[in-house]
């Protein structure tokens, strides 16, 4: 899947993954055992680092770029998009400090719903 963000929507998305990386590893770890939270962690993982190199690529572009393609296989759509479900229930119990987040967030959960496979 390709999703296609606006350059705001993936500086936020990449704040907000790096922001609850440490967490979300702990979590994973505790909800599945060390070994297989560990595997379950690393899509996660790849994404950020997906994105810490698509940053450094746009660092030494034209500022008028506005768009920006994030490439996930069907394993990182799915974290991903796990993750946006978790993290919107969470903001919203703090929605006035964190509106704009929000909103953003939001804007890319419904990019990727179409694209996910529901069970």
């Amino acid at each position: 899947m390709i999703l296609n963000l606006e350059k705001r929507e993936f500086a936020i998305l990449a704040v907000s993954l790096q922001k609850v990386s440490r967490s979300v590893k702990r979590s994973a770890r505790r909800q599945y055992g060390k070994n297989e939270g560990d595997e379950r962690f690393q899509s996660f993982s790849s994404i950020i680092e997906q994105i810490k190199q698509i940053t450094e690529k746009e660092k030494d572009k034209d500022d008028k770029v506005q768009q920006i393609n994030l490439q996930l296989d069907a394993n990182e759509s799915s974290t991903l998009h796990s993750f946006l479900d978790w993290y919107l229930e969470n903001l919203e119990n703090n929605k006035k400090q964190y509106r704009d987040e929000i909103r953003m967030i939001e804007n890319i959960y419904e990019k990727m719903s179409p694209f996910m496979v529901t069970s």
